[in-house]
């Protein structure tokens, strides 16, 4: 945590110099919501008169390589080149590491331990703090983790690898990780030499989960599977596999509005299965837009229909009926012969003519279409 810099008479607060992060290594901090101004660097923050300073509480630290190093819990890291981490390296749950093109952590001559880590893209606005605005694509890093000749055996939990290029690299005798999530990485794990173990994880859309470059092996406890439908890497609601399909990145949210037309995703998913319907359009033709109906927090496609029979009467076992359509869009179609229990009822893809069963014994019918 920072102090923010005394208030300078007449003007802007001084600005901080880029320090040296105490626990090893050279590491340049950045202050989240700071900027750049012909080359100086302040804290877009002022104190007001009268009240005390404020605290930048969250920082974007610049990576550097470093000895003896502690990711921490409430620091985002930005990786943009390859660094050395040397001595004992330990990651604390809820550091993120966001990584350029050509970035890459590579431990080397050491023990590594920790839990909870993510490491994604520089893109990915789903974790941690921005450090990079632009538009995700593709994927990044060389390899997002390297191991080189590591004393102990490295021993992870729960690390989240996303966009990768390679999520991970090994050139030693063995790593384990536990309950491992790895997200739209071109590769996992690509081994040299190495034990691998994996305990209860899982990945989606990983083309290739295991390479081998030689003498390696891959024990697997528990699990390693795919799982798109149900994970949520990032909690928001959506699965990763929805999200991957529809979006490609982790950026979006039910909330927000991925096609601009003024519908909020998941508002717009739940009613129509699709984004391609926009605010201004009325889906069910019933006078409001797509966008007052969800203003108001009505249904955009409630449905008004007139089953009709030619007769009351008929001498066969089936009756033939027309759907007269009033108002919206309707997917599927239901019909119930002496009850009205649709929650268990068939129910097919909607046609506008059809027939219905009235079974074998003579007398009256009641039946049910929705």
């Amino acid at each position: 945590m920072e102090k923010l810099p005394e208030r300078v008479a007449g003007g802007a607060p001084e600005s901080p110099a880029k320090s040296v992060l105490g626990r090893g290594g050279s590491i340049v901090r950045q202050f989240a919501g700071a900027r750049e101004t012909n080359g100086a660097r302040f804290v877009a923050m002022n104190e007001v008169a009268g009240q005390r300073p404020g605290f930048v509480m969250d920082f974007i630290v610049v990576l550097n390589s470093a000895s003896n190093f502690t990711f921490d819990d409430a620091t985002t890291y930005h990786v943009t080149g390859n660094v050395w981490m040397t001595g004992n390296t330990v990651f604390e749950a809820g550091t993120v590491l966001k990584f350029s093109t050509g970035g890459k952590v590579s431990l080397y001559d050491g023990t590594v331990s920790g839990a909870g880590a993510i490491l994604t893209s520089e893109h990915d606005q789903s974790a941690g703090e921005s450090v990079n605005s632009g538009s995700q694509s593709g994927r990044y890093g060389v390899s997002y983790l390297s191991f080189y000749y590591i004393h102990a055996k490295p021993t992870l939990s729960n690390f989240q690898f996303r966009f990768a290029n390679e999520a991970v690299e090994s050139y030693t005798d063995e790593v384990y990780f536990y309950n491992a999530r790895f997200v739209a990485c071109d590769r996992a794990i690509a081994a040299y030499y190495t034990a691998w173990e994996l305990a209860y994880s899982t990945y989606c859309v990983v083309p290739t989960t295991f390479y081998d470059y030689g003498n390696s092996a891959l024990t697997v406890t528990g699990f390693f599977w795919e799982d798109c439908q149900y994970f949520d890497s990032d909690a928001d609601g959506f699965s990763d596999g929805f999200e991957l399909t529809h979006f490609g990145t982790f950026n979006q949210t039910p909330a927000t509005d991925y096609d601009g037309d003024g519908l909020a995703n998941g508002w717009e998913w739940d009613h129509f299965g699709t984004f391609s319907q926009n605010g201004s359009g009325d889906y069910d033709q019933d006078g409001w837009t797509n966008l007052q109906e969800q203003n108001a927090g009505s249904d955009p496609n409630s449905i008004v229909f007139d089953p009709q029979f030619a007769d009351d009467h008929f001498s066969g076992n089936t009756a033939g009926f027309t759907v007269d359509l009033r108002k919206g869009v309707p997917a599927s179609i239901a019909i119930l012969v002496d009850s009205s229990n649709f929650a268990g009822a068939a129910w097919n893809p909607y046609v506008a003519n059809g027939s219905v069963s009235l079974g074998g014994t003579d007398g009256g019918k009641q039946v049910w279409i929705g």
